[in-house]
């Protein structure tokens, strides 16, 4: 409830409609989108109180995403290719209810979001009509969480509808209070770079890369993070690191 109250009215107002026109209660739709931060908080208390790390038999799962970005020399026309794996513990639902969803805000410029039925907001996989591609990366072994920062997703969806240079997806980013640990990796077609974006509650640090290549996963790259990722399991940690190394070495 703590972190469905921070959606800001207009995304509340969505959430409410698309649940009485589906006639699914709003309680449950509200549930169902603020998952991955109940997760999130749920992990960070336990790590908290307990002191230790999390294991398999505790649900926590064993992949993550994972974005491999290439452009200029590396492809074969020059042109800026974004691929992403969503692999996300979706509870049984949003895996199995994809959906790619087509938004023309009277805001803002039109966007396509690759998310699940329910997912209004364009701000987890997306990109515009300016030529900007997105996605998030959760990070499930950071510390800092704030249940009164900005859920998931909206900034995301801010950067999709008003952003068309990298520059003013920075400026968005900067201005936002997350509520937890995520990067942001934006890609640009026409300047042929990347811009990667990592905050957890109290830090943030980013980057731009001018390539020709970009991967990523779900551990933190800047130096400014050290220390700040928790050991979780051993299997997590070399399935993170493992799709890192793969992808920068395709």
């Amino acid at each position: 409830k703590a972190i469905a109250r921070q959606f800001p009215p207009s995304f509340q107002e969505a959430l409410n409609g698309l649940a009485d026109g589906a006639r699914i209660s709003r309680r449950q739709v509200h549930r169902a989108v603020t998952m991955p931060e109940t997760y999130l908080w749920v992990l960070s208390k336990y790590r908290s109180i307990l002191g230790a790390s999390a294991a398999p038999r505790f649900g926590v799962p064993l992949m993550g995403c994972s974005s491999a970005l290439a452009w200029g020399s590396a492809t074969a026309d020059g042109s800026l290719l974004h691929g992403r794996n969503f692999d996300y513990q979706g509870i049984g639902y949003w895996d199995r209810e994809q959906a790619v969803v087509f938004h023309r805000p009277v805001d803002g410029q039109s966007y396509v979001s690759i998310t699940s039925a329910g997912i209004l907001l364009g701000g987890i996989t997306a990109m515009n009509t300016a030529g900007l591609t997105m996605v998030i990366h959760q990070h499930m072994s950071a510390r800092d969480f704030d249940l009164g920062g900005l859920p998931v997703g909206v900034v995301g969806d801010r950067i999709m509808r008003h952003a068309k240079t990298l520059d003013e997806a920075r400026n968005l980013l900067d201005q936002h209070h997350p509520n937890g640990p995520w990067t942001y990796v934006v890609g640009s077609a026409k300047e042929q770079a990347v811009l990667c974006y990592e905050v957890t509650a109290k830090q943030r640090a980013c980057f731009i890369s001018d390539g020709p290549t970009f991967g990523y996963s779900n551990i933190f790259l800047h130096r400014q993070f050290q220390g700040n990722e928790v050991f979780f399991y051993p299997t997590y940690w070399r399935n993170n690191t493992a799709r890192y190394r793969r992808i920068c070495e395709l």
